[in-house]
């Protein structure tokens, strides 16, 4: 996972992470491979290089889930960040989670567009720094 993120880009990096980490290490790659109830991380693969991971952390609640996606910039545009998130929405479904939630930067124009299109329903979470919450019913 360390060389996926390698291949993300600053910028992406700076939205899935919230601030200006200049390298992803273990701190933030173990909680995303953590095996429990709570945490699943999915994997796309080309060849044997992984290209992008999307994560699902389930709320307490049971029935929600937050999820953060990171794709390699040399593969933004082909379908693979829209194809894993539309596995991880159904995965979610089939697992009783009702609702599915990502928190983004204002700023991230191109995942909020994306998860729009996938029928998120957008809201400002905050003013400053501009954060947009995006919520999709997957039940």
């Amino acid at each position: 996972m360390t060389e996926l993120f390698r291949h993300v880009s600053p910028e992406d990096r700076r939205f899935r992470f919230f601030g200006t980490i200049q390298q992803i290490g273990d701190e933030q790659i173990t909680p995303m491979l953590a095996v429990d109830d709570g945490t699943i991380t999915f994997i796309a693969f080309s060849k044997e290089a992984p290209i992008a991971c999307c994560t699902l952390i389930d709320d307490l609640d049971g029935k929600s889930a937050d999820v953060g996606l990171s794709i390699r910039s040399d593969w933004k545009g082909v379908g693979v960040s829209w194809t894993l998130l539309e596995h991880v929405l159904q995965y979610a479904a089939a697992h009783g989670l009702t609702t599915v939630t990502s928190l983004e930067s204002g700023n991230d124009r191109i995942a909020i567009a994306l998860e729009r299109e996938m029928g998120f329903v957008a809201r400002l979470s905050s003013a400053s720094p501009i954060e947009m919450v995006l919520s999709k019913r997957v039940d």
